[in-house]
This record gives structure tokens, sequence and C-alpha cells, in this order.
């Protein structure tokens, strides 16, 4: 389930700013900032997030405008080029852990559990 759609984008910039783009192109860039995304906190949570948080489908709309006019450049914009930046910032402070989700579950932990003594000597009084 991607984090945003063609119709969120739209509902937050208006249709305007990605009309000229196909829905392939769209569907391709909201990929790529799904995978950004999932990649920076990928460490913290366990991704995909389904259904994604408030502030993650944000930062998938600021993504994905970025990512659908990286291609040409002739519509890239400060304004969403700084967008992009602060969501990647963003996302870098929750991959640190400076910033929580808050009620995403939070990754499996890496470290192996290690159990660690002598073998079992005797059973019920009797040597083994």
């Amino acid at each position: 389930m991607p984090y945003t759609t063609r119709t969120d984008i739209e509902a937050r910039y208006g249709e305007g700013l990605i009309s000229s783009y196909s829905d392939s192109r769209i569907a391709a860039a909201v990929a790529a900032g799904d995978a950004e995304i999932d990649a920076y906190l990928s460490p913290q949570y366990m991704v995909p997030f389904d259904p994604p948080p408030a502030i993650v489908a944000q930062l998938a709309i600021d993504l994905a405008v970025y990512y659908v006019t990286v291609p040409n450049g002739a519509e890239m914009t400060d304004d969403i080029r700084e967008r992009y930046n602060n969501a990647v910032t963003l996302l870098k402070g929750m991959a640190a852990g400076d910033i929580r989700l808050g009620t995403a579950a939070p990754a499996a932990s890496a470290d192996p559990i290690v159990r660690c003594g002598d073998e079992r000597r005797f059973v019920r009084g009797l040597e083994v």
C-alpha cells in the first residue's frame, strides 16, 4: 500500500501542480518516496507502514512531488526543493530516534538471544 496517492497530492497542493504528469510517472515518484522513507525508518520501525502514520503520509507527499519534478527539472521550484530537504531532515531525526512516531511498531531487535551456562548434568538426582 503506497503512503500517498495522486488524490492526496492534489488535495494538498491543488490539481495544477501535477496535472501534466501521467499516473504511471506519479506512481513511480510515490514508489521512490516510499522507498526513501522505508530506508530511513527501517532501523527504528517495522516497515512498510499499513496504515502509515499521518506524518509519514505527509512526508510521502513532499517526496513524491520532488521525485515527479526531478527528471525534467523545469518545474522544480525552491519551495519543492526546500520541502524535500525538510522531509529528509525529519526522516533523519526519526531514524536517529530523536523524533518518535508514537503509534508505529518498533523494529525487531537485531540482537539474538544468547543463553550462557553449563549443560544440565543431573536430572532428578540421576547423573546424565
